[in-house]
């Protein structure tokens, strides 16, 4: 249901002349005079029911359009900016802003339909190509057929970090006869039951108390950074370590 505040503006003749020709591809429009409040009506109001990019001219423009945007029930993400570290240490292991690009990308590689607001700084940074992220994106479904060694050789292929206990996002770990994996902005990890080599169950649980939060039949798993490893940087990589090797022992 359409939120009310949304259904106000079609009483405008303004808005309906704006948002038809947005519709209609009729080109370029513009929208001058609104107050910070209406810039994030008019685009929560625009951007319902269709995919829309809007970008803000900084960071902090972006964040409160997005969160104007978010008060209107309106399927909306914040694609943020990059950051570049300046130590030469490099990221972190695991960074709040890669998981939200990760998350953003991955939501765009599967075909939902959202409003996407970013700034220009974050546009211009480039990132890997939609296939990439798509091909990262791992579903798996009670009764499914996979080895458990090979589920996680796919997740850790993916930018997953194996470990012992799962306690994060980004985490994977293998015990027994169960995987443990935390997705990408997921609120708990999932625990996958193998009997052999069938998923038996898939329970969701609190990583503190280690219970059972609820039972389902199938997850989603996006890929845990943006740049996940391919079969072909795999094979670039190896053909790369072996001609150094071959050069040290000349």
């Amino acid at each position: 249901m359409t939120n009310p505040l949304i259904q106000i503006l079609d009483r405008h003749p303004e808005y309906t002349r704006l948002r038809d020709a947005m519709v209609n591809g009729e080109g370029p429009a513009g929208v001058f005079g609104l107050g910070e409040s209406h810039k994030g009506h008019i685009a929560a109001a625009l951007s319902t029911g269709r995919a829309v990019l809007l970008v803000a001219p900084n960071e902090v423009a972006a964040v409160k359009l997005h969160d104007d945007i978010a008060c209107y029930d309106i399927p909306c993400a914040h694609f943020p900016t990059r950051e570049i570290p300046l130590s030469g240490k490099g990221f972190a292991a695991r960074d709040s802003i890669e998981e939200r690009r990760v998350a953003v990308l991955s939501a765009l590689a599967a075909g939902k339909t959202m409003t996407v607001v970013t700034c220009i700084q974050a546009l211009m940074q480039r990132t890997v190509a939609p296939e990439i992220i798509k091909n990262s994106l791992h579903s798996y479904d009670a009764g499914q057929t996979i080895e458990p060694r090979d589920m996680v050789s796919e997740l850790v292929m993916a930018g997953y970090e194996r470990v012992d206990v799962c306690e994060a996002p980004g985490q994977v770990c293998l015990r027994g006869g169960y995987v443990d994996v935390y997705p990408i902005a997921a609120e708990n990890p999932v625990r996958i039951e193998f009997f052999g080599d069938e998923i038996d169950t898939l329970r969701i649980y609190d990583p503190l108390t280690q219970r059972s939060v609820d039972n389902v039949d199938h997850i989603d798993v996006p890929p845990a950074t943006e740049m996940p490893i391919t079969d072909e940087a795999r094979a670039r990589a190896l053909k790369l370590l072996k001609k150094r090797k071959a050069e040290e022992l000349a």
